[in-house]
């Protein structure tokens, strides 16, 4: 038997720079788990995803080490907060490329004005040759070599973008190997944005694999080889009413199974209110790690190259992946785990991989990636894919109403129950006040549960009463606790 905790993200299976920093973040605020761990992963994505990539043993192509992350929490969870922790030198890093920026823009104006009077010029000395004269063709030249000199634009590049519109993110990635990534606490625009509204877009940003086109009128986009990483964090309700809007277009074409999810239960109310100390080492090294790697991207930049560094598994890893795609594979069968979530089965091990490169590389050591380091990634997307078997799995909402509609009548015994010498009658407001449903709706779909099982009765009149029958109720009964899977569970996860 396996119980999945919401609440507890496996910390110990990030690297150890990333997971003392989470430590100590968790440590200071008393935020939830899966918020901070996530946020560092997604900074870590951001930073590293422009310089690695690893070999899919599966299929032996070369795929990025970006990531999708999707966090369900309430707004008031200090997700922005702790995002500038953890991003804050990618803030800076911005901050001062648009400084530069603007000084290259303001250069540029005027090389630009300084070649269009030099061109004015040429195109003047050029209109006053006669074509018939030897020297037409020296002075064609001249100009067309002027021409080509024309000054270009300076390129802003920014790695943390809010515009998630088709056209931006096109403009963003346009040429080979561009690194950009969406990280916002309103999920409810980038729904309504090219990102999340075209799936397939969508798709092809994560892939990274296949070269994105747009034409317009004055130009082509072109990109190929983008790296994007995105890191939302949806208020419940825009979460649930894209599912309604989009939810079966979304989940059919593979979009939903490539993020990874999570929906922590609130940490209101509990958290340190006092602020960070003045010293926080292990925030630092993350910093630092994260500053080198923008710098390192930078250099190859201005070096001209995006090439990225390729790592493979070792021998000992690929036997560990083709184990668990076998295991996924069978879990997608009637009964299995992921039997109505195959999507996800069948992504896990790409996810898998792509939290392993960033683990590798973050140790800094040549070679391939081991198959330790596997199996902690494989760890930290299992807990993933409980999360989405929670959100998507419709025989684990069965399951999980079953053990509510449980614990209701166990509350109807302990709170009402009058004994088998006499039926017990008692309205459904009074219930409503000392159960505490999560809603209406689903409290009448775990009425109509016990109704089908025969333990009570509802009338129809007003006030609704509810009749405990009294053979459901002679034997006490208890309330079960969590969400439980008694399927076989691979021992490596």
């Amino acid at each position: 038997m396996n119980e999945h905790d919401p609440a507890r993200y496996p910390i110990d299976c990030l690297d150890p720079v990333t997971r003392d920093a989470v430590k100590e973040i968790l440590s200071c605020t008393g935020v939830a788990e899966p918020l901070a761990a996530m946020s560092a992963q997604a900074a870590d994505a951001i930073s590293c995803q422009g310089l690695v990539a690893f070999r899919n043993p599966s299929t032996g192509l070369v795929c990025p080490a970006n990531q999708f992350f999707l966090l369900v929490l309430e707004p008031s969870e200090w997700r922005s907060t702790i995002d500038d922790y953890f991003m804050r030198e990618i803030y800076a890093h911005d901050a001062r490329s648009m400084e530069l920026h603007a000084v290259a823009q303001d250069n540029y104006k005027v090389e630009l004005e300084a070649w269009k009077a030099a061109a004015k010029g040429f195109r003047g000395r050029h209109a006053s040759v006669d074509p018939a004269d030897e020297k037409y063709a020296q002075s064609k030249d001249r100009l067309e070599a002027h021409q080509r000199l024309e000054p270009k634009p300076p390129r802003l590049r920014q790695h943390l973008f809010q515009d998630a519109t088709k056209v931006a993110i096109l403009e963003a990635l346009e040429g080979t190997g561009e690194s950009i990534g969406f990280v916002t606490d309103e999920a409810d625009v980038l729904y309504e944005a090219g990102l999340m509204r075209s799936e397939g877009f969508g798709n092809k940003l994560f892939d990274g694999d296949k070269p994105l086109k747009w034409r317009r009128k004055d130009q082509d986009l072109d990109c190929r080889d983008p790296k994007v990483t995105v890191s939302i964090m949806a208020h419940p309700v825009a979460f649930q009413d894209r599912r309604k809007k989009r939810g079966k277009l979304s989940r059919g074409t593979g979009h939903d199974a490539r993020y990874l999810v999570a929906a922590p239960p609130p940490k209101k109310g509990t958290r340190n209110v006092r602020g960070l100390p003045d010293k926080m080492p292990a925030l630092n090294r993350f910093s630092q790690r994260i500053r080198a790697r923008l710098e390192l991207r930078e250099a190859q930049l201005l070096a001209g190259t995006t090439a990225v560094e390729v790592l493979e598994f070792s021998d000992e890893a690929k036997e560990v992946w083709f184990d668990k795609v076998e295991w996924l594979e069978r879990q997608q069968l009637p009964g299995g785990f992921f039997a109505d979530t195959a999507e996800f089965a069948t992504k896990f091990m790409g996810l898998a991989g792509r939290v392993a490169t960033r683990q590798h590389y973050a140790r800094g050591v040549p070679g391939p990636i081991l198959a330790e380091t596997l199996e902690r990634a494989a760890r930290i997307v299992w807990f993933h894919a409980c999360e989405f078997r929670r959100f998507f799995s419709e025989e684990l909402k069965a399951e999980e109403l079953r053990r509510k509609a449980s614990n209701l009548k166990a509350f109807l015994h302990r709170h009402h129950w009058l004994g088998a010498s006499q039926p017990t009658e008692v309205t459904k407001n009074e219930v409503l006040q000392g159960f505490h449903p999560k809603d209406v709706a689903e409290f009448n779909q775990l009425l109509d549960i016990l109704v089908n099982e025969g333990a009570i009765s509802v009338s129809k009149g007003k006030p609704t009463k509810i009749t405990l029958l009294i053979p459901a109720f002679i034997q006490a009964v208890g309330p079960t606790h969590g969400i439980f899977y008694t399927g076989p569970i691979a021992p490596t996860f």
